[in-house]
């Protein structure tokens, strides 16, 4: 294949979307080199497009880089956390956030600690019934690393749509040593 045409109805929609990212990976796995790639549009039904397909193109190719500086600075920052050992996800229950940090949360940090204790010679209903919690919250207690001191979350690679897992050692006090 020498060339490949991919006409776009409202390309201003198509740099917001992974489609746009799929696409073009795929047609490069199958052998298509990039520089062969065109993609023209369709003007849109709710205005009046003046522009011609080299403005369009260039527009396309700007929002393209836009986001590519985005997923960048977005990946940096995470990195820059990770290295700091900062939460870059929500408080989880037993602690709420105090600059930057996950503190302790002394009433809730109790649940959760017993729910380890109790854990130890209970079944689960007993210890949700004890502390009157949802087996979904048990589990979600039980099952979180971050209460020995790590930050776990899941990661989309924008580029393969694999999910990653990322854990690292955070410098917040752990519940349970």
């Amino acid at each position: 294949v020498e060339e490949v045409r991919v006409y776009i109805k409202d390309y201003t929609r198509l740099g917001r979307h992974l489609v746009f990212y799929q696409l073009r990976d795929r047609l490069t796995k199958i052998g298509i080199k990039r520089s062969n790639l065109f993609f023209y549009h369709e003007p849109s039904f709710n205005r009046v497009n003046t522009d011609d397909d080299s403005i369009i193109m260039i527009k396309l190719g700007a929002y393209y880089m836009q986001i590519e500086r985005n997923r960048r600075e977005m990946n940096k920052l995470f990195e820059n956390k990770m290295k700091d050992g900062l939460p870059s996800i929500p408080a989880p229950f037993g602690y709420r956030y105090k600059d930057k940090k996950w503190v302790i949360d002394k009433t809730d940090a109790e649940i959760v600690i017993k729910v380890f204790e109790l854990s130890v010679s209970n079944d689960f209903r007993k210890v949700c019934n004890a502390l009157h919690i949802s087996p979904s919250k048990y589990y979600r207690i039980i099952k979180n690393k971050c209460y020995y001191g790590y930050i776990t979350y899941k990661k989309k690679n924008n580029y393969s749509g694999k999910i990653e897992i990322v854990s690292y050692k955070g410098v917040h006090e752990p519940l349970i040593s």
